[in-house]
């Protein structure tokens, strides 16, 4: 320094306890640990650690329209001052001058009071908060975009369980990559069968660089729409692969049949087998369903019993389902015939509209007694036998 041709110019800075107050809550905004008792924040490890923070952040973080209206002009002028940090920054004039002008108005520096200080770390926290959540607010947005697509309003673990629900309906055809034509659609089916990657991964990162936006976290600018597009359009292209499966052949509806006689259901062509049900399920998935490959008597489900309603679906060698056919067949003979039903103490009977219909409705309550044990059997004979002589008449 004694060479006086030296041109190295030194300038000392004083900072007060404000702007280091400031510096401080600037720094732990970000995630540095806390001071020891008695340290002190040097200003330059708090703008290392800021500049680390800010390059560490998914570019869609960045995407200012992500965040709401009235939080967005605040952010740009955040996001416009630190992109221009750079190692040749002036440290002192980033964080003592221009970080503070973004939160305070009028001239900031040494003039900043101890309140001063506080207002812009905490705004400033607040904004670093709301940046850590930008990539799951983008995430958010898609999965909100793709639930629409089916009808509903949700979130990433709405729109797995909507989207994976869709896929196991497929058929076997459908959900095969590869006799699907449509390269989206092929892309679609590709990943959701993908067992070793979460759902999550596969929308927001794999299925979005297969449509050529890439990951969602390094989006620059919002793809929601477009990508929501390719994802209908492939669910569509899916949709027209249906295989076509006809019904059983069988007369819906209600059919009232004597004992003797038969219901037939025949397998239809290009059919492998015939499911049904007798409680109520859907046969596709119910795991109480019944399978048969040939041509089935369904009255021989009706034996012992008043009444039955038959849901049936033909299947076909790929595992494809027709549509569902709905019988319901019910005995001339056990027609009138009481039902109980325990849960509600209460039992109900079909009323008859002729004499034949009266005395086998009586019959039916005369069995109901020797059941519950309000007749003997010797007693119900009799009833019964009085009943024979009136159908006689």
């Amino acid at each position: 320094m004694s060479d006086p041709a030296s041109k190295t110019v030194f300038v000392v800075r004083d900072i007060s306890q404000a702007q280091s107050s400031m510096i401080d809550l600037l720094a732990k905004a970000v995630g540095t640990q806390p001071l020891k008792h008695g340290e002190t924040r040097s200003l330059n490890s708090a703008f290392d650690a800021m500049k680390e923070w800010w390059n560490s952040l998914p570019a869609v973080a960045k995407v200012i329209s992500l965040y709401a209206n009235d939080r967005q002009t605040l952010l740009s002028n955040l996001k416009n001052l630190m992109n221009d940090l750079s190692g040749s920054a002036d440290r002192f004039d980033f964080l003592l001058e221009q970080l503070p002008a973004v939160y305070i108005a009028g001239p900031v520096g040494d003039a900043l009071t101890q309140k001063e200080a506080e207002t812009i770390g905490e705004a400033f926290a607040r904004d670093v908060k709301l940046l850590n959540l930008g990539e799951q607010l983008a995430y958010d947005k898609v999965a909100k975009a793709i639930c629409e697509l089916y009808g509903v309003t949700g979130d990433m673990i709405e729109c797995e369980k909507q989207v994976t629900k869709w896929h196991q309906n497929l058929s076997p055809g459908q959900r095969d990559p590869y006799k699907c034509n449509h390269e989206d659609a092929t892309h679609f089916l590709t990943q959701l069968a993908d067992t070793s990657v979460n759902f999550s991964t596969k929308i927001v990162k794999l299925l979005s660089k297969d449509y050529g936006f890439g990951a969602v976290s390094d989006w620059t600018s919002f793809h929601i729409k477009d990508y929501a597009s390719k994802v209908k359009q492939a669910k569509a292209e899916i949709g027209k692969t249906k295989a076509v499966v006809y019904k059983p052949v069988v007369n819906e509806g209600k059919q009232e049949i004597a004992e003797s006689e038969k219901v037939l259901v025949k397998i239809p062509d290009g059919v492998g087998a015939i499911v049904f049900t007798t409680d109520g399920s859907d046969p596709r998935t119910s795991n109480k369903t019944e399978r048969v490959t040939n041509e089935y008597n369904l009255s021989e489900l009706l034996k012992n019993k008043p009444n039955i309603k038959i849901k049936l679906r033909a299947v076909d060698q790929e595992g494809n389902f027709s549509d569902e056919v709905n019988l319901e067949l019910i005995s001339k003979e056990r027609k009138y015939e009481i039902l109980e039903n325990a849960l509600i103490g209460e039992a109900t009977f079909k009323c008859p509209n002729d004499a034949e219909g009266l005395v086998a409705v009586l019959k039916s309550v005369i069995k109901y007694g020797v059941i519950k044990n309000i007749l003997s059997t010797e007693r119900a004979r009799r009833l019964n036998d009085e009943l024979g002589m009136m159908n006689d008449e």
